[in-house]
């Protein structure tokens, strides 16, 4: 059953047909203006949501031929697609307000136009972002604006953030996927402001505000002038005992002209928030002219200080330690599309388990997330989406200012959001590589000067030997490392750049096993509780600063990942908790009661199972057998596979001479020589099924159907014996026939059927390896004399296509040289054009050697 699912996953992801699109959205779908305002509130500006029923077509499509979709929604493929909307606005409402278009997330580049102008490019990225409307373009009556979005997803593969088929990132969906409105401003308003808090001195915290505030009462309608505004600022406590404080400016913004002002004030007797605590401010901005209020916003805030100390970190001054878990935020078949109901749930869950922190990797957060942080006591630390980046993209010019604008973006996005604790610069970087480190100070000084976010990264661990200016945490990421050796690896790190600035950023384990009698089997769900656990225990006995748990929840990916184990869904077994929310997983209980100091339970240790498939076995027995049953059908075929196993060259002679071999041993010998060769390939690829490295070699190409064969092959072992061995033989056939079109241009008359004989012959060795297949698996597990297996492999392999050549040299009856300078010619021209192709579409060759960079300065 697994086979014919295969064949049909590989007839569906390489049919050339394009299918019709197919969006997905939330069935009852809503949003309430309530929760609008908890991202920014205001008792004087009102919204327009564009949510709901939109009109579709392909940006190819000449006669715009529409089609209903709902927004929020996704749709998976390469389509550019345009979504149209259609508003009402008054004349007085037109006289006498300005329209701020907000999107709370589209993926992945957009051009905004309105009315048939193009007034915006979003670059790219899922983070929020605002743009003001031209009241010019804007006109009066009902459905008379049409809003149109020109969705483009990924084009360039290697110069988006973050980089397409990104190690283990979450299923990425083109579309409009979070909510679309329009919040309608007075002529005088607070364009954007950001709200920045300090509580470094007992008793009183500093509150710094910078706001940017616009005129744009040209109307005769409108009566503000230029002269007599007040910029009012309140910080009002949720916490009755806490007394608000209100400060204000005076000044003066012409007609048409933007004005940045800066206001500091000092809360005495501050209520300080804390994990425990979470006690908010509401930070109040208004504007009055002649004692009126004409415009006001105000957002919840948090008002604390987290920062490094040498000891370790400190919240409001007293030491603190930081317990988290790292979330990617994505849901289901969805993506990054999410319900404000799944959102509340899953900051709750989070909180309930007793984290005190959360990470959000991989993917931007909405901001509704961050509110909820805020309000439910979680710190959040929010990565920036590039991870395992070459060198030579790097200090690509493109890709370099696309970051800076992703960054930029990021922080104008998130940087008002008081929960947000620390931004990350992204991960896989080495400490000792000029470009990288170029790269990381660029970006670092792009989130210094614009919040006072505290800034962390993650290292190559054996590239730490001294500080990285602008970073001010260093992080251990890893999965599936054992717990000394990833003990050890942070303890260097330490050593290096001190306890106060190193943190373990993310600590993971597979669960690609599932369950079994204990943790004794690795990869199996109570080893990944044993694993939480010895960590978090670890982690209070050392007093580490902070410690985050790799994941929150199980989640999918773009392709098939086979260190993720093949299925159906693309899932990924790492979740604490599964990918329904589910807690009834035994890690979910161990890190609940450690979290919560209670009486833990036990995981039994078991039986551990051996890993080994009998499949090996038997397929290698059954092909000893058959083989045996081949030597001895006559004496003729025994007399020929000495020969051609000895003496190849008078072998081959006797192919060119015509001489009488019998095609059906023939067959049947190909057919053994590639069931070996299956076998032989398969215990590698079950070998490797769990090795990262393999993995981001494979996403070096780009390719899913490859990532798809590649799983399939590691986590099924029967159907992928079978699958090969027929790989092989065609593989037989095609270099048969490539030999007899070469023949073309020689003397000697050449028939496919030598040209077969020679193949299937030169291949023989191949049949004495049939002991080793059978028990490789079990000789590379211990990993004492892998590089000998590797080498010796690549020998035979080299050894072989000798053969193969020198057959081919005897049946043209032409020289030697000459046939092996043409044939390694050929092999070279073939492996170079398709890495040049690869390079040059998606630089994978220097992925390639990243990938190999990274495996010698890992763990």
């Amino acid at each position: 059953m697994k086979f014919i699912r295969f064949l049909l996953f590989i007839l569906i992801i390489t049919t050339t047909i394009i299918p019709q699109i197919r969006f997905k959205h939330y069935p009852g779908y809503s949003v309430s203006q309530a929760q609008i305002k908890e991202l920014e509130g205001s008792q004087l500006r009102e919204t327009m949501l564009l949510n709901g029923k939109w009109q579709v077509y392909s940006e190819k499509d000449k006669e715009r031929n529409k089609s209903s979709v709902m927004v929020p929604s996704v749709y998976d493929g390469q389509d550019e697609l345009v979504f149209e909307k259609k508003f009402t606005l008054s004349k007085e409402l037109l006289d006498r307000k300005l329209f701020q278009l907000n999107f709370l997330g589209v993926n992945y580049s957009a051009d905004i136009s309105v009315n048939n102008s193009v007034i915006f490019r979003h670059t790219g990225g899922a983070f929020p972002f605002s743009i003001m409307l031209p009241k010019d373009l804007l006109k009066p009556g009902a459905d008379a604006n049409a809003l149109r979005i020109h969705i483009i997803p990924r084009g360039d593969e290697r110069n988006t953030i973050p980089l397409s088929h990104g190690y283990l990132f979450p299923s990425e969906f083109a579309g409009i996927f979070r909510d679309v409105y329009i919040t309608m401003l007075p002529n005088v308003a607070v364009q954007r402001y950001t709200v920045t808090t300090e509580a470094a001195m007992p008793g009183r915290a500093k509150l710094h505000v910078e706001a940017n505030i616009l005129n744009r009462s040209f109307s005769s309608l409108d009566s503000a002038v230029s002269t007599g505004y007040e910029l009012r600022v309140s910080a009002i406590p949720f916490n009755s005992n806490a007394s608000e404080v209100v400060s204000t400016l005076s000044f003066d913004v012409r007609k048409g002209k933007e004005k940045d002002i800066q206001l500091n004030m000092e809360i005495a007797s501050p209520s300080l928030w804390t994990p425990d605590a979470p006690s908010l401010y509401k930070i109040k901005l208004e504007i009055l002219h002649n004692g009126t209020i004409i415009d006001d916003v105000y957002k919840n805030t948090a008002v604390y200080q987290l920062k490094g100390t040498p000891g370790g970190l400190s919240l409001n001054n007293q030491p603190f330690a930081l317990r988290g878990v790292t979330y990617v935020p994505a849901f289901e078949s969805y993506g990054v599309m999410m319900t404000y109901e799944q959102m509340r749930q899953d900051m709750l869950l989070i909180k309930e388990t007793g984290f005190n922190t959360v990470r959000f990797t991989k993917a931007v957060p909405h901001p509704y997330m961050l509110q909820l942080c805020a309000q439910y006591g979680l710190i959040a630390f929010i990565d920036m989406p590039i991870e395992h980046v070459p060198a030579s993209l790097l200090s690509d010019n493109l890709f370099f200012n696309n970051a800076k604008n992703f960054y930029n973006q990021c922080v104008s996005a998130y940087g008002n959001e008081s929960a947000v604790a620390a931004i990350g610069l992204g991960s896989g970087f080495s400490g000792v590589d000029e470009g990288d480190i170029f790269f990381i100070t660029q970006m670092s000084e792009i989130i210094h000067q614009r919040s006072k976010k505290m800034t962390y990264e993650g290292f190559l661990p054996q590239t730490i030997t001294t500080e990285v200016p602008g970073v001010d945490l260093y992080g251990v990421e890893t999965i599936g490392v054992e717990i000394t050796d990833l003990v050890t690896v942070y303890a260097r790190m330490e050593a290096k750049v001190g306890r106060g600035k190193t943190f373990l950023m993310g600590a993971g384990y597979w669960a690609n096993e599932e369950s079994s009698n204990g943790y004794a089997n690795p990869n199996t769900f109570e080893a990944q509780a044993k694993f939480f656990n010895d960590i978090l225990d670890y982690a209070d006995e050392k007093q580490m600063p902070a410690v985050f748990l790799h994941t929150m929840f199980d989640y999918r990916t773009d392709y098939t990942s086979m260190v993720g184990k093949y299925n159906d869904k693309n899932l990924l077994l790492l979740g604490i908790a599964s990918e329904e929310r589910g807690t009834d997983r035994t890690a979910y209980k161990l890190v609940y009661a450690a979290l919560h100091n209670l009486q833990k339970i036990t995981v039994p240790i078991g039986v551990k199972k051996d890993k080994s498939p009998f499949v090996f076995i038997l397929f290698g027995l059954g092909l000893a057998l058959l083989i045996g049953v081949l030597i001895n059908s006559g004496r003729k075929f025994r007399e020929d596979a000495v020969r051609a196993l000895v003496r190849p060259y008078n072998f081959f002679a006797d192919v060119r001479d015509l001489r009488i071999f019998s095609a059906v041993q023939s067959l049947v010998l190909g057919a053994l020589v590639s069931s070996v060769l299956a076998l032989l390939t398969e215990s590698y690829i079950y070998f490797f099924r769990q090795n990262e490295t393999v993995e981001k070699l494979a996403l070096a190409t780009t390719s899913d159907t490859l990532m798809g064969l590649l799983s399939f092959l590691a986590w099924n072992p029967t159907p992928a014996l079978l699958i090969l061995t027929c790989v092989f033989f065609i593989m037989l056939a095609i270099i048969a026939g490539l030999i007899r079109v070469a023949a073309t241009g020689v003397i000697n008359k050449v028939y496919y059927s030598s040209s077969f004989y020679v193949v299937v012959w030169a291949f023989i060795p191949v049949l004495l390896l049939t002991p080793f297949g059978i028990v490789l698996y079990r000789i590379l597990v211990p990993q004492t004399a892998n590089a000998y297996i590797y080498g010796a492999s690549i020998l035979f392999t080299a050894w072989i296509a000798m053969r193969v050549l020198k057959g081919a040299y005897v049946i043209y009856d032409t020289t030697a040289a000459r046939v092996y300078i043409f044939g390694f010619a050929i092999i070279l021209l073939f492996l170079g054009t398709i890495s040049a192709y690869l390079q040059y579409y998606y630089m994978a060759l220097d992925f390639v050697f990243h990938a190999f960079r990274e495996f010698r300065l890992g763990l």
